[in-house]
This record gives structure tokens, C-alpha cells and sequence, in this order.
């Protein structure tokens, strides 16, 4: 019988390096990311990697890269402005809700990516309808990227405490909390995950009254 000899390896890209890389990550979680153990999940040499990466901190920037450009484009999203947003901000929650180690590489990474800047532009361009000053613009969506991202890590953090034991001290700061208490009795939970939702109604209604003002006033003006 005769053999037909295997055919050649897929060609190694930074694409493919960067997926992988997730999937170790999804897997076994961000520390288990190393340079060798990606070359034994690619069924390459671990030298062969450095043909494409410098070290391990430009591995972790090309994975939140890839992240990224996952995600789409918020401009791309029909609707207004605040619909955009809206949109784009839920995408991130549930981003970090079902990876939480991309918050750790967040504070990890420390250089700009090609998909932060075209992720950016698409969220300057989402303001092309409104009539306020291009900084105004950044600074929204600077405030919303952070409520995501700051209610992302208070939600991990949550998630932590209330799967340890309560101290007999918290315990007895609840019997002195009346407020609390009352405020449980009527049926409200503190720990109730709808309040992203509400905090990010709240947060763009501001916002868009805020952003709406400035409009009317810049229309006076001329």
C-alpha cells in the first residue's frame, strides 16, 4: 500500500497565535499562558514563536488586540448615539462577565493597540450627528468604557466575597444597618445584578441631556 506522506503544517500567523493563546487562557486561565506551553498547542518549537513575538508582554498585547477586534464597531450599530453606546457597553459587560482574566489583562497590557485605536475611532465617529466639541465626545466615551469596566471589577470582586464565609462581625454591622434592613424588607436586593443595567440607564440619560445642552447652547450661540 503505498502511503500518502502528510501534508504540509498550516503556516503559523500572529492570528493563529493569538487564538490559541485564548484558548489556553479560556481553559486553564491567564497565568497558565506561557510561550512554551503556546509551542506545545501549536505543535511548534517554543523558538519558532519568537519569529512573530519579542516576549511574552507583546503576546499579552496581541491577545487583547484579538479581544477586541472580536467585538465589532460601535458606529456600525444602528440607532443614535446613546443606542451605540448602549449596545457597545453590554457587549463589554458580558465580555468581562464570561472572561474576567481580560480585566486582568487590561491592567496588564501597557501599550495602545491597532484595535483600540480602530475601536476608538469607530466610537468618535458613532457622535457624527451631534453637535458638541470632539473632546466632550472622548470624554463620554472615556466615562462609559470606565462604569463598564470599574462595574466589571466590583462584580468579580462581589462575586469573591459572597462565595467566603461572613464574618460574625458583618453580621452584626447588618443588625445595626436599619436602613438596609428596611430596605430588604420591602423586597430590594443589594446584590441584585439589574443594577449595571440601572446605573448605565442613569449614566446615558445624564449624558444625553448633558450632551443635548450643549447643543441648544452652541445653536444660541450662533
Amino acid at each position: 500500500m503505498v502511503r500518502t506522506p502528510p501534508g504540509p503544517k498550516p503556516r503559523l500567523d500572529r492570528g493563529a497565535i493569538a487564538e490559541a493563546a485564548i484558548e489556553i487562557i479560556d481553559r486553564d486561565g491567564l497565568d497558565a499562558l506561557s510561550m512554551r506551553r503556546l509551542a506545545e498547542r501549536l505543535a511548534v518549537a517554543p523558538g519558532s514563536l519568537y519569529t512573530y513575538l519579542a516576549d511574552r508582554a507583546e503576546l499579552e498585547a496581541l491577545v487583547l488586540d484579538t479581544v477586541i477586534a472580536h467585538e465589532g464597531l460601535p458606529h456600525r450599530s444602528p440607532g443614535t448615539w446613546r443606542d451605540r453606546l448602549e449596545v457597545w457597553a453590554r457587549i463589554d459587560w458580558e465580555l468581562y462577565s464570561a472572561r474576567p482574566w481580560i480585566l486582568d489583562l487590561i491592567d496588564r497590557v501597557r501599550t495602545v493597540t491597532p484595535s483600540m485605536v480602530g475601536w476608538l475611532d469607530s466610537a468618535l465617529r458613532s457622535f457624527d450627528d451631534v453637535a458638541v466639541d470632539d473632546q466632550v465626545k472622548l470624554d463620554v466615551i472615556n466615562a462609559v468604557a470606565a462604569y463598564v469596566h470599574g462595574a466589571a471589577l466590583s462584580s468579580r470582586q462581589e462575586v469573591a466575597r459572597l462565595a467566603g464565609e461572613t464574618p460574625e462581625g458583618v453580621r452584626a454591622a447588618f443588625e445595626r444597618a436599619t436602613a438596609l434592613q428596611d430596605a430588604i424588607r420591602t423586597g430590594a436586593d443589594p446584590f441584585r445584578a439589574t443594577w449595571f443595567e440601572t446605573g448605565l440607564h442613569c449614566l446615558l440619560a445624564g449624558i444625553e441631556k448633558e450632551l443635548t445642552d450643549r447643543a441648544d447652547s452652541r445653536k444660541g450661540r450662533t
